[in-house]
């Protein structure tokens, strides 16, 4: 290697490798994986969620009316899903709606900016907005920084369903726009002299 480096690019490679790593990166990935593994993680974690699927409408049409798996659609109800997994009713055509647990694909615009519905898996979580589905008084009542609720109907005794636009706060609860929080969903909270 020359101890400095030309003004102009050579057309080959050279054929011997340089005997340390460059200090500037490239801006693109090399062709070929690397044959070792990294000695230094990565900073972010990989990604493991499944991606956003829409495999008909309904979904039960794909699946030879066999219910719907997670991050797939379009369901209609939760009982089009398999298993303990909810149905999330979709409102918006912003694309704002995320699929909780779920992430969309790449070149998944048309999609992510319909309005079909998407199986998913709800999950428990303390105090963080949680959206588990559609919550109401016939059926599941949402919780504690839970929802979508429609009416204090929906929510658990002593609870009131707090309305939003966006990801306004909600009172008593942490997680506002979070992973598992859904875009414009009501949620279920504590009442309080503060918050009437």
């Amino acid at each position: 290697p020359t101890p400095q480096p030309t003004p102009v690019p050579t057309p080959l490679p050279t054929p011997v490798p340089t005997q340390a790593p460059s200090m500037v990166p490239s801006d693109i990935p090399s062709g070929k994986p690397s044959l070792l593994p990294s000695m230094v993680p990565s900073s972010q974690p990989s990604d493991t969620r499944l991606t956003v699927n829409l495999q008909a409408d309904p979904c039960t049409d794909y699946f030879g009316a066999e219910e719907c798996e997670e991050c797939t659609g379009d369901c209609d109800n939760d009982s089009d899903c398999k298993g303990s997994l909810r149905c999330e009713k979709r409102r918006q055509n912003s694309g704002l709606e995320n699929v909780p647990g779920c992430q969309w694909g790449i070149n998944s615009d048309t999609v992510r900016l319909g309005d079909s519905d998407f199986c998913f898996q709800p999950i428990d979580l303390s105090d963080t907005v949680n959206y588990v589905g559609e919550c109401s008084e016939g059926g599941y009542l949402c919780g504690p920084c839970e929802g979508d609720c429609d009416s204090d109907r929906d929510c658990e005794a002593g609870l009131v369903c707090h309305f939003r636009d966006q990801f306004e706060t909600v009172p008593f609860c942490d997680g506002e726009g979070g992973s598992r929080d859904v875009y414009a969903k009501d949620v279920c909270s504590p009442q309080s002299l503060l918050f009437p």
